[in-house]
């Protein structure tokens, strides 16, 4: 499986900036979907996965897989570095 810059599949990269707009309130349509999903219950939340099933799987890896949310804050943070040392070295 060939990875995308650090991700396993483009559904991974898809469902990170989801949880990004949400998390970093973009107040996008990401983060108002994400916003509904997280009042649901499971019967509706099913019933919105069939129109967004990459909001609702990122809400649930949110919630449910350990360590993820913290390798997007890891990966946010090198990305971060390494702009400024680009911006310093110009």
């Amino acid at each position: 499986m060939v990875k995308l810059d650090g991700f396993t599949t483009k559904e991974d990269l898809i469902e990170e900036n989801i949880v990004i707009s949400w998390q970093w309130r973009f107040n996008d349509l990401h983060c108002r979907i994400l916003d509904l999903a997280a009042t649901l219950d499971t019967e509706n939340l099913e019933k919105l996965r069939q129109g967004f099933p990459h909001h609702v799987s990122a809400l649930k890896r949110f919630h449910g897989e350990a360590g993820w949310f913290g390798g997007i804050e890891a990966r946010l943070q090198k990305r971060k570095e390494e702009e400024s040392h680009e911006l310093q070295a110009s």
